[in-house]
């Protein structure tokens, strides 16, 4: 009876606590009290994968390259032709005209035909617009540079067939039109070369001189307004490889007027000039030498040491070793270049000297054997972290040339070598993160040593690249 009672209770309760199915208590409005945030309880959602980063980071490549590199398939022409890519290799095409400059945004280029005439060209194809021929004015588009100004103009050499063919300074406005630059033009002697801009670029720096030396080499800077024109470096008359730093306080060059050339430091607000001379007997010339070695966003120079890889500093003229030859594992290393963010060298050749160099030496001096068995070889690239020294090895690609990506992670490394200066490696990107290599241009660019073999080699010439974004 107990038990039978104790049922009966128990059914009350739970139709009483559930209520019955088939009439549902209808819930009460505006008296819902909601659980505090932090007791919610959290709706389980799916995060959304990430965009995987392309290979190659983005952006295209413009490349100009030899024919002997060439399969015919891609290109029949016997001289240098231009192609275009994608950052991961693909999407190849070949362009219809040559390039004589881009611009620093690589939208747009000057390009020129078969029978020399200039053009200036949307990159992504779809605008050609020809200088204007109504002046009588030759351009030499095989040395000149074009500097491209802020404004959307071009300032450009050419000469003028009227006044027995005298070099003026011309603009060049994005519908093709030539204007003179009266200013600029005025200062002009036989020959000229436009230099660069100033970083802010407000002003342009150029060079004029004559034939066979019958007169002195003269710097100028010149204000984009015409406002100011003035005379630099009055008291150097030969030199070569002129960079400006990033703040424009500084150019470096490299002074050859006397027997020993050396890397020499022109302040433009005071007119000085320092000469870099580090303390351990090297000449510092490898601090300016042959290309720009500012970094892209300090007043500092990269060089080499005895000892290894070294910065020079312009605020107060200190050398500051970054990383030593031991702390990089190589016997030496070269062909340095600055990431675009300014926060690391990266050498795309280390080498190592072969442990029997002191025995290869005397066979070949004996004549007992191949001369042309080279004494070092390959140790693969390297980053160094200027802040800090920290050095990333990545694994062995040859005796590279290359070019990093605008975003600073990728590296280009092409024109690839042996010891014996044979292509013989694919080109690759390398992921500077991550050290992967990624084979790109198979099947372009050949690399078989049974038909690129060249007693000179293979130079930069053969095969030019530029990273666009």
């Amino acid at each position: 009876m107990k038990r039978t009672l104790f049922f009966l209770v128990l059914t009350v309760f739970v139709i009483t606590a559930c209520g019955t199915p088939s009439t549902p208590v209808p819930a009460p409005t505006n008296t819902h009290i909601p659980l505090p945030t932090e007791t919610a309880i959290p709706t389980a959602t799916l995060e959304p994968s990430p965009t995987p980063m392309p290979i190659g980071g983005g952006g295209k490549f413009i490349m100009q390259v030899a024919p002997l590199l060439v399969p015919k398939e891609f290109n029949s022409q016997e001289s240098a032709s231009w192609f275009s890519a994608s950052s991961d290799g693909t999407n190849l095409e070949l362009l219809n005209w040559q390039i004589w400059s881009i611009s620093p945004d690589g939208k747009r280029a000057l390009t020129y035909t078969s029978d020399r005439k200039i053009a200036l060209t949307n990159l992504d194809g779809t605008t050609s617009i020809s200088l204007d021929d109504s002046l009588d004015y030759y351009i030499n588009s095989n040395f000149q540079t074009a500097i491209w100004l802020p404004n959307g103009n071009i300032a450009l050499l050419a000469f003028d067939k009227s006044q027995s063919a005298k070099i003026l300074v011309f603009l060049v406005s994005p519908d093709g039109k030539l204007t003179k630059w009266e200013k600029a033009s005025q200062i002009m002697q036989e020959y000229a070369e436009l230099l660069f801009l100033s970083p802010n670029r407000d002003e342009l720096y150029l060079k004029t001189m004559c034939g066979n030396n019958r007169c002195n080499t003269r710097y100028y800077v010149i204000s984009l307004d015409d406002s100011e024109q003035k005379q630099i470096l009055e008291n150097v008359n030969r030199l070569q490889d002129l960079y400006i730093s990033p703040s424009g306080q500084y150019i470096a060059y490299v002074d050859t007027s006397k027997n020993i050339m050396n890397c020499s430091i022109y302040k433009i607000a005071d007119e000085t000039t320092t000469i870099i001379t580090p303390d351990d007997g090297t000449s510092g010339l490898d601090y300016c030498f042959g290309e720009n070695h500012w970094s892209p966003t300090e007043d500092i120079l990269f060089g080499q040491t005895k000892d290894g890889i070294s910065i020079w500093e312009a605020q107060n003229g200190n050398i500051r070793n970054v990383a030593t030859f031991l702390e990089l594992n190589a016997g030496a290393c070269y062909s340095t270049n600055w990431t675009p963010d300014g926060k690391f060298l990266f050498l795309s050749v280390c080498t190592e000297t072969y442990s029997d160099y002191k025995e290869l030496r005397m066979q070949k001096l004996l004549g007992k054997q191949d001369t042309t068995l080279p004494f070092t070889k390959s140790s693969g690239q390297r980053l160094i972290n200027i802040s800090d020294g920290k050095v990333i090895e990545y694994p062995d690609a040859g005796f590279c040339e290359s070019i990093l990506s605008p975003d600073s992670k990728w590296a280009l490394l092409y024109l690839c070598t042996n010891e014996k200066n044979v292509a013989i490696y694919p080109s690759q990107l390398l992921n500077l993160d991550t050290k992967e290599m990624y084979p790109v241009f198979q099947g372009f660019v050949s690399n078989s040593p049974d038909t690129l073999v060249q007693p000179e080699g293979f130079y930069q010439k053969d095969w030019s690249v530029f990273w666009i974004p």
